[in-house]
């Protein structure tokens, strides 16, 4: 069975996007006619999947690229930009990328594989002073590419209850190289939550004393909450923009 969408001419043939999933339908059979459910996609199934380096200079500089690929709603939220013009693609990677300062894009490559319902990202990027050096030491973000953007907004009294209404499965690897002339001071340990909201975790893996490997796993599960559970989805999303924002220290060699 195959569930299409009667007004999009750019969607893939089959695909479900945020417009047309768990939606009531009517099912026309020789035999008569039913209300069904269209299909939800899973968490897992909204997926983005990253992998890439970067490197950073003694100056705090970086350079880096990464592939990001992307299914599910995840594919839907994407594959449109595959039709912009590159000062329209300089404006959606400066947002995308929010926390990244003197951002310039080197080159991006994009390839939306409607058999496979899949949107390819390949980008590479560079900025100047993403890390700041002091006093002979530089600290900057091991989550350069995907950063959680927002918090929840805090409610002395919540009234209402609320839906996440949509999950998604994020995984990020990503090589780090670090500046020969500097040594790891300090980093982030390893973390992991898991709840009724999602799943959330880090791994840091020292490869040799200039490079490292950070992964990332990061899953949000759809549903109703009452809103009692409010405040405990709100730290859940605080301690992961917390964690994303975890920065390590290297200081200069004597």
């Amino acid at each position: 069975m195959y569930w299409l969408e009667c007004t999009s001419q750019l969607n893939p043939f089959g695909f479900q996007g945020d417009f047309t999933d768990q939606r009531t339908a009517l099912l026309i059979k020789p035999e008569g006619g039913e209300i069904v459910k269209t299909p939800e996609s899973s968490a897992n199934q909204n997926s983005q999947l990253s992998k890439g380096s970067f490197s950073i200079d003694v100056q705090g500089s970086l350079s880096g690229n990464v592939m990001i690929k992307s299914k599910g709603i995840q594919y839907e939220n994407k594959f449109h930009i595959e039709t912009k013009s590159q000062e329209e693609l300089n404006k959606f990677y400066n947002n995308y990328f929010w926390h990244i300062n003197n951002l310039k894009l080197q080159n991006v490559k994009l390839n939306n594989n409607k058999d496979a319902i899949e949107f390819k990202e390949e980008i590479a990027i560079v900025a100047p002073n993403f890390a700041s050096l002091n006093s002979g030491r530089l600290m900057f973000s091991l989550n350069a590419f995907n950063p959680t953007k927002a918090v929840p907004q805090r409610y002395r009294t919540r009234m209402n209850p609320f839906e996440i209404a949509r999950g998604f499965y994020d995984y990020d690897e990503i090589e780090i190289n670090l500046p020969a002339e500097f040594v790891i001071e300090a980093k982030p340990e390893a973390t992991e939550y898991k709840d009724k909201f999602g799943f959330y975790k880090t791994e840091y893996s020292i490869v040799t004393p200039n490079k490292l490997i950070y992964k990332r796993t990061y899953q949000v599960n759809p549903g109703y909450f009452k809103k009692e559970d409010y405040e405990d989805f709100r730290k859940f999303r605080e301690s992961v923009a917390k964690m994303d924002n975890a920065k390590i220290v290297l200081i200069k060699k004597t």
